[in-house]
């Protein structure tokens, strides 16, 4: 009787010791990833559980979906997962999939504010932009800069020249609040080493000179 339960102990025990390390090898095992499919949506709420419901028939994942949703749970990572957009790049492995869904580490989308556009022309980028959330379509340029809390200013040279990355989703009121955002900071450093005796009092002044004297001259 003895030798019985001996037996089914080994046995239980050489199953479970097999199971963790296939378990570990999961986790660690790079996953193949398509061409064409390189990037997993995970949307507002989702648990572990539908993420690896549709990681489940993907290449490199065929292995059961609880190991991801084990590591997940067993780390307490479950009520961390961030919605957004990720990239499925060459090496990922399960285990650091969802930490960087933990981390929320998503996809930044690019787009640049190029010098010398118009207002018209970055509300026009703004819009043609997939990734960006449209809030402000239908609005003239006054209203736009009133939403942005600049009631009663210009829009023109308000929104640094610059490269600006964000996460699908993004709107286009958060997208000019930070090139805007940039700009003052841009203005208050220049303001702070202007030239003496200057007939301004405050760095939109300055901005409102630098404006004419680029039409008048020509010069950027």
């Amino acid at each position: 009787m003895m030798w019985r339960w001996l037996l089914v102990s080994f046995g239980l025990a050489l199953f479970l010791a097999l199971l963790y390390a296939d378990y570990q090898r999961f986790l660690d095992a790079p996953l193949e990833i398509p061409a064409d499919d390189q990037v997993l949506e995970v949307k507002p709420g989702m648990g572990i559980g539908a993420i690896a419901r549709r990681l489940q028939h993907r290449p490199g994942l065929s292995r059961p979906a609880f190991y991801l949703e084990a590591y997940t749970r067993l780390n307490g990572l479950a009520q961390r997962l961030q919605a957004g957009e990720y990239a499925l790049s060459p090496g990922l492995t399960p285990r650091t999939l969802i930490d960087q869904i933990v981390a929320g580490r998503v996809i930044q989308y690019p787009l640049t504010v190029v010098e010398g556009w118009t207002f018209r022309q970055l509300r026009q980028a703004l819009t043609a932009h997939p990734k960006l959330k449209q809030t402000l379509q239908g609005l003239s340029d006054e209203e736009v800069m009133a939403r942005l809390g600049r009631s009663g200013e210009h829009p023109e040279g308000r929104f640094l020249p610059d490269t600006y990355h964000f996460p699908t989703g993004f709107t286009d009121e958060a997208f000019l609040r930070r090139a805007m955002m940039a700009m003052d900071r841009r203005l208050a450093d220049i303001w702070q080493n202007r030239a003496p005796n200057l007939p301004l009092d405050n760095p939109y002044q300055a901005l409102i000179l630098a404006s004419i004297v680029e039409k008048e001259t020509g010069l950027p």
